[in-house]
């Protein structure tokens, strides 16, 4: 039991998780020591900011750009360096300046470069029926990552997207381009934006509708004996309350975890909450669709509407 105890604290002793899919194991992590507390202590005010010079500066601006962009370089961290000067040194207001900037800047559009780059292709090719997939939306992707003088807008929406996951490793995600394309450039808009208004746009996005199912997600339907036959599909409701808002547990302002009285994590909802969370996603549908003759989109008002064209994506492009 000591042997097993020590192991646990020492972050040796991990959970996986075997399916009939994937037998092998498909997904495991190690059990991580962690704190927590009853009352939560406000840590002291922090002291004052000493400034920097030299090439201990010049650190400072580059671990600063290496967070914010996709990388720093000899033109930016001289960029900054110059507005270090220009703010008396104060390299914290610099970089507030620059940050302000930055969210006021807008990003360029990933749907618009890969509709285009799509285009040309198909031009070149004489062949309006070549399936490109993703490979102008990936080859956009970098571009803008490299390249956008957007940068905090790039890294944000990259950083966005690694909560908010919708994966190629599905083959409608993958076959949906635009879709994608669309669903990069809403992460980037959020930025600027507030999470109240990122939970709405990620949830009405058909992407994570498809990739979370509550896309045409249906009421509960009974027998004639008033017993359940359906419930609504809960994956969306768990997910956004699991690993898009609040989390499992009650945390402290610091992050570190609440306690109650028996020195237990304090569980932010249960399994009532994810049935009446549930019910809250159903009824949505594709706003738009294509016709089967003509690109434009035109109103759908079919609830089982199918899931389109990878050519025309009207259905993958609206919420």
């Amino acid at each position: 039991d000591q042997e097993v105890l020590d192991a646990l604290l020492a972050g040796d002793v991990k959970l996986g998780v075997f399916t009939q899919a994937h037998v092998t194991g498909e997904i495991e992590g190690n059990f991580q020591l962690t704190s927590g507390s009853i009352e939560f202590e406000e840590p002291p005010a922090p002291g004052a900011i000493d400034p920097l010079a030299g090439s201990e500066l010049e650190r400072d601006i580059a671990r600063f750009l290496t967070q914010a962009t996709f990388g720093p370089t000899l033109d930016t961290i001289n960029d900054m360096k110059t507005r270090v000067s220009n703010a008396g040194g104060d390299r914290i207001a610099a970089y507030s300046t620059w940050i302000d900037e930055q969210l006021a800047m807008a990003p360029p559009s990933l749907l618009t470069y890969t509709t285009a780059a799509n285009t040309e292709e198909w031009i070149i090719r004489a062949d309006p029926a070549y399936a490109v997939l993703q490979n102008n939306r990936r080859r956009g992707w970098w571009l803008l990552a490299m390249a956008s003088n957007s940068q905090l807008k790039e890294r944000f929406g990259f950083a966005l997207s690694e909560v908010f996951v919708i994966s190629e490793n599905d083959a409608i995600v993958n076959n949906r381009a635009y879709g994608a394309a669309n669903y990069c450039d809403m992460l980037r808009e959020a930025a600027s934006g507030n999470y109240r208004t990122l939970l709405e746009n990620v949830s009405k996005s058909p992407m994570m509708g498809y990739y979370l199912s509550h896309l045409r997600n249906s009421k509960a339907t009974y027998d004639t004996s008033g017993n359940l036959l359906i419930s609504p599909d809960e994956n969306y409701a768990r997910e956004i309350m699991q690993l898009f808002s609040i989390g499992l547990v009650g945390l402290h302002p610091d992050g570190s975890l609440k306690l109650d009285g028996n020195g237990s994590p304090i569980p932010t909802y249960g399994q009532t909450d994810i049935t009446e969370m549930a019910r809250v996603f159903t009824g949505w549908s594709f706003s738009k669709r294509n016709s089967s003759a003509a690109p434009t989109p035109v109103d759908n008002n079919t609830f089982n509407q199918n899931n389109g064209s990878s050519y025309f994506e009207a259905q993958w492009t609206n919420p």
